[in-house]
């Protein structure tokens, strides 16, 4: 049980729900990004993207990114060969897919005993138990093999890290996106549980080492936000490294294909959180929404209702159900209709770093939203303006309630967070500033 938790659990970073984009044609239960709106490079790249598990399905934040990074890549015609770690049978349709947008793709399967042993042969060698679940020989010696031939090799997370370690050319991007040392520490300072609080206590150490040395293994360093890099440049001076150089900052955006939801068919009374909920920041976050804000609502608003939406509730978020107005709807096939009913859309999280894609996807939809501080790090909407923003419980439920009152400002709030994401918080947006960074690094002109 004990790795159990480990594998599927504790590392996972953001978990948010995929947004709603188009089905492979003839395979609805598998969604892949909309077409990129870009054109056709005049120099394409030849790129190996290298990634600890399979983008499709889309079912969590990281897999969402490399899809959408990879059908950028295709549509500017860029040659991207995938080496990526699975360890169960990849659908059909996710296969045709990926064949599709990538010039090669190489799998390599790493059943879950073989992470087990990984991390703990890696915890041996003084490495993080993410880092060391996701080792895999046949996959490095096949990236050390065909290094040779790409313009640039893009690994995405630490936990792949170690797949280039050695390697001196070509050039090498980590895309790092968040600080795992930071996103640990307020997980820390947040989770109740013994179990986690264990486990976290040991990771720590381990990964602010990590993050101190492994950029320097690369030419690039790719991070999300600001808060990130404070932490990776704090990591290295408490580890007593060199202070991070190569560090370029460039989140990631949203799907903004599907309009925003119609404001005709809120239910003034309706809040909703979405999000997987087996991901330790947003468990957390329902949590703590549940016991410290909402009973505040429910005070002076009894017939409010609050929808929990999610892949793979855990027993501690079930148990929530039909108490108090909370509703867990758990996994749907179209958030859409749920998202168009509530007048009021939370991001109550309180641990984490990088970003919260979930705000994205309110933005996009239209919503107005009532989040934490540390949920509007990493994208930053501006706080009164597009967004309410309380770290409190007694704050956070004054938010939602002058929300469910306030018809009007909804409105205003939710097409103020739709301006901000189309203004410059598209996939393309990102990815083009992201792509300029790898003809800089790769030394090539464009």
């Amino acid at each position: 049980m004990f790795y159990r938790f480990t594998i599927r659990e504790c590392f996972q970073l953001s978990g948010q729900k995929t947004p709603q984009i188009p089905p492979i044609s003839g395979h609805p239960s598998l969604t892949t990004p909309a077409p990129p709106q870009v054109t056709v490079v005049a120099k394409p790249l030849h790129i190996a993207v290298i990634t600890s598990r399979p983008p499709l399905p889309m079912t969590r934040a990281d897999q969402m990114t490399v899809a959408h990074w990879l059908a950028f890549l295709s549509a500017r015609g860029h040659a991207v060969e995938l080496f990526a770690l699975h360890d169960a049978p990849i659908e059909a349709a996710a296969s045709a897919w990926l064949n599709d947008h990538c010039h090669a793709v190489h799998w390599f399967h790493r059943p879950r005993w073989r992470g087990i042993l990984g991390a703990a042969l890696g915890w041996l060698q003084g490495l993080p138990l993410q880092v060391g679940l996701f080792q895999h020989g046949p996959q490095t010696a096949a990236i050390r093999a065909a290094a040779d031939r790409f313009d640039l090799l893009y690994v995405y997370y630490i936990r792949s890290a170690e797949a280039v370690r050695g390697l001196r050319s070509p050039p090498r991007v980590l895309a790092m996106q968040l600080s795992q040392t930071l996103n640990i520490e307020r997980m820390l300072a947040n989770f109740r549980t013994r179990r986690e609080r264990w486990l976290y206590r040991l990771e720590l150490p381990r990964v602010r080492a990590y993050e101190a040395r492994a950029w320097q293994r690369f030419t690039q360093t790719v991070l999300i936000g600001q808060a990130d890099l404070y932490a990776v440049e704090a990591a290295c001076a408490k580890a007593r490294q060199p202070q991070i150089n190569n560090a370029v900052l460039i989140p990631h955006g949203a799907d903004l294909s599907i309009p925003p939801a119609d404001p005709a068919m809120q239910e003034p009374a309706t809040v909703l959180f979405l999000g997987v909920l087996a991901t330790n920041t947003n468990v957390e976050a329902v949590l703590w929404f549940c016991r410290e804000v909402w009973p505040l609502v429910r005070r002076t608003r009894p017939n409010a209702r609050f929808l929990v939406l999610g892949r793979r509730p855990r027993a501690v978020i079930q148990a929530l159900d039909a108490v108090d107005g909370v509703e867990i709807v758990g996994e749907v096939d179209d958030p859409a209709p749920y998202l168009a009913r509530a007048a009021v859309a939370v991001n109550p999280v309180k641990a984490g770093a990088g970003m919260q894609n979930k705000l994205l996807d309110y933005a996009a939809a239209g919503k107005a939203i009532v989040a934490t501080t540390i949920a509007n790090e990493g994208i930053g909407l501006p706080p009164g303006d597009a967004a309410l923003i309380a770290d409190s419980p007694q704050d956070f439920a004054a938010a939602v309630i002058s929300l469910m009152d306030d018809q009007a400002e909804r409105r205003r709030l939710g097409q103020a967070a739709r301006d901000f994401v189309e203004a410059g918080w598209s996939w393309e947006a990102w990815f083009l500033r992201l792509e300029a960074t790898l003809y800089e690094t790769a030394g090539i002109e464009p």
